[in-house]
């Protein structure tokens, strides 16, 4: 380690950064994919926001890197196409999505960094259950939604997506 800077010279050769210089350091790709949230309401319309990706990268303490980010397939993949994910990394649902036809969706999302190291990783995301339109909660029990919607409905047609409640 000529530079003193962690890395073995061959560790910086083989990466193609300058084993002398203690500011060329070899890329490491991100270690980890999270999401700030695994749960949408179903017969939100397409376009709800459901979730931020969040990124561990050893080489980018400070949170200030470059990502790109994709819904890409493989293993964990089949709901990919009721979302789409922006180059903010933000998660969005691309159609109105429906418990009933499937309570959950696996995605699978790649983050790439600004010198193309990347890790790929699934997430389930859980379709809530919610009262029909014209349903009363009492109708349909809904032991699923956290207890600030437990008694949600929606609203109506003039003002789709929109939900009130008793409290």
């Amino acid at each position: 380690d000529d530079d003193g800077d962690g890395f073995t010279d061959a560790e910086e050769l083989a990466a193609g950064t300058d084993p002398t210089n203690p500011a060329s350091v070899p890329n490491h790709s991100p270690t980890d994919i999270a999401l700030n949230n695994l749960r949408v309401a179903e017969g939100r319309p397409a376009g709800d926001l459901v979730a931020s990706v969040g990124i561990s990268d050893p080489d980018d303490v400070n949170g200030t890197g470059n990502y790109a980010y994709a819904l890409v397939d493989g293993n964990g993949s089949s709901g990919n196409g009721s979302f789409t994910l922006d180059e903010n990394g933000t998660l969005r649902t691309a159609q109105v999505l429906d418990h009933e036809s499937n309570a959950s969706q696996a995605i699978r999302i790649r983050v790439t960094d600004e010198h193309n190291a990347s890790l790929e990783k699934s997430f389930v995301i859980e379709v809530i259950n919610m009262p029909e339109q014209g349903e009363s909660p009492t109708e349909q029990p809904v032991p699923d939604l956290p207890p600030w919607l437990a008694h949600a409905q929606p609203v109506g047609e003039e003002a789709p997506g929109w939900f009130t409640s008793t409290w």
